[in-house]
This record gives C-alpha cells, sequence and structure tokens, in this order.
C-alpha cells in the first residue's frame, strides 16, 4: 500500500509542478509568487493538480520516520522551482542574504500544505483560505516596492517607485 500511495504523491507532485512550472519560472517578484500561490490554490487547479490527494497522503505519512525521507524526496523538484521563484524575487536584496532561499522554499511549500489541509477540515469551499491569500497580496504589494529600492533599481518591465516614466 505504501509503495501504491508513494506512486500516486508522486504523480499529484508531477502534475503540479506540469500545471505551475512555466509560472513559477516566470516570477519575478513577491506579487508574481503570491499571485501563483492564490491561483494554485484556485478550486479548479486544487482538483486538476490533486492538491487534495497531495495533502493528505503527506499529512498521513507526516509522522512516519521510514516513510518521510522519501516523500520530501518526492517533493523536492517542487521546492527547487519555488526557492528559484524566490532566488529572483529577493534578487539584489539584503533580504537575500538573511535566509537560504531553499530554506524559504520549504517554508512556503509546508504553509501551502497546511492551508490546504485546513480548508480541507474547514469545509467552506475555501473562503478562509482566500482571506489568508487576500492578505498576502496586500502584504506583498505593499513590500514589493520596498525591495525593488533595496536592489538599487526597478527590476525589468516595472518602474521604481517615484520613477517618472
Amino acid at each position: 500500500v505504501d509503495e501504491l500511495l508513494l506512486a500516486a504523491l508522486e504523480r499529484a507532485n508531477e502534475r503540479r509542478i506540469a500545471c505551475f512550472r512555466e509560472r513559477l519560472e516566470a516570477v519575478r517578484s513577491l506579487p508574481d509568487l503570491v499571485r501563483v500561490a492564490v491561483d494554485l490554490h484556485a478550486p479548479a487547479n486544487a482538483d486538476e493538480c490533486n492538491h487534495s490527494a497531495l495533502s493528505a497522503i503527506v499529512a498521513g505519512w507526516s509522522t512516519n520516520n521510514e516513510l518521510g525521507p522519501r516523500v520530501l524526496e518526492i517533493l523536492h523538484p517542487w521546492d527547487e522551482l519555488v526557492a528559484g521563484a524566490l532566488r529572483r524575487s529577493l534578487e539584489g536584496t539584503p533580504f537575500a542574504q538573511l535566509a537560504t532561499c531553499e530554506h524559504l522554499a520549504h517554508a512556503v511549500s509546508a504553509l501551502f500544505l497546511g492551508i490546504e489541509l485546513l480548508s480541507r477540515l474547514e469545509g467552506d469551499g475555501g473562503r478562509a483560505s482566500a482571506g489568508l491569500f487576500a492578505s498576502l497580496e496586500d502584504a506583498a504589494d505593499a513590500v514589493n516596492p520596498l525591495l525593488q529600492v533595496l536592489a538599487g533599481s526597478a527590476r525589468p518591465g516595472t518602474s521604481a517607485p517615484g520613477a517618472v516614466g
């Protein structure tokens, strides 16, 4: 049974990567990353990318010392995509030096799995998590101009705050 569930987890993760690789590779700012997270959590994408199966399987094995490393190995390619998005978003800012993007990506993945699990438990069709994602969007939009200033210039395709364009 464990091997079948691991195979299901691997398929679910591969599907999630296939659904969002291009968008994650295009991320250049925290607001971009949060928009991808919002879309990832949207009910239509949750079904298409098997988020419920993924989060349920991971939750079920959270205390299994034997399978835990294999689960993390399966999820690692996703964390690498998120780490790349964070690296590009924080590039040139002092925040890039505070923690490794790999650790931050792991934290983002843990947050996402937790949101998925709580949404299922709440059974409210995602209304509670929608409020959380709206708050994350507001925070990312507020912080992004500061990150641009700290990076020393506007990121491609954006204008620095106060820039005359």
